[in-house]
Order: structure tokens, then C-alpha cells, then sequence
């Protein structure tokens, strides 16, 4: 399953990780799959590069009236947010689901928060 994968990755860097999902994976298009591993390698890479977080939070949250995937964490939030190549090429591919892509800010979580 992919969130143990994940979560795994994540221990062995020394961050805790905590992966919420409600829905099968093989109920998804081969392109949503794809688009969800690229928002959670982005949201993960941010957190840990520049966020410094010792926590991440995957949340995945699967309904007919519209998805939404969460991937919140615990490090330093930013003071400026500037898209770089890697949030612009996701915000691309998140468009072509019909979707869109936002910052979130959760109290002591903040992290990305992909709709489609």
C-alpha cells in the first residue's frame, strides 16, 4: 500500500508521518494516481526543505461531489509564498483534473491543499 511506502520513507528521514485515506486506490484513474504521488512528493520535499517539519499529515478525502487531498505540516511557515517551478508544474497538472491547488493554514499545520 502506498501510504505505508510513505510513511516508511518519512521514519527513515526521522519524520513521523500520518497518512489518512477513505478511499481505494484502485478506484482512481491512472492519471489522479499520478497527480496525488506528485502533490504528496512536493508537499513532503517543502515540508522537509523548507518548513524543517518533523511532522507530515497526508490526508486523502475521496467524496462524488469533489476531492480533496491534504498535505499538512508541522515546520516553519513561510513568511513570503512564491510558487517555484515544482508548485507551478503541479498546479499545471492539478488543472488538467479540473482541480485547483492552495496553501493552508491550520494553526500549528500549514501545507498544501489540492481540489478536484
Amino acid at each position: 500500500m502506498i501510504s505505508k511506502k510513505i510513511a516508511k520513507i518519512l521514519e527513515v528521514a526521522g519524520v513521523k508521518c500520518q497518512i489518512d485515506i477513505n478511499k481505494d486506490y484502485g478506484l482512481l484513474s491512472e492519471m489522479e494516481v499520478q497527480v496525488i504521488k506528485r502533490f504528496c512528493q512536493e508537499g513532503i520535499t517543502n515540508a522537509l526543505k523548507h518548513g524543517k517539519a518533523s511532522q507530515v499529515k497526508i490526508k486523502l478525502n475521496f467524496h462524488k461531489e469533489g476531492n480533496h487531498v491534504y498535505c499538512l505540516n508541522n515546520g516553519i511557515k513561510p513568511k513570503d509564498l512564491v510558487k517555484g517551478n515544482g508548485l507551478m508544474g503541479l498546479d499545471f497538472r492539478i488543472s488538467q483534473l479540473g482541480g485547483g491547488l492552495a496553501y493552508v493554514d491550520k494553526g500549528e499545520w500549514f501545507g498544501l491543499h489540492m481540489t478536484y
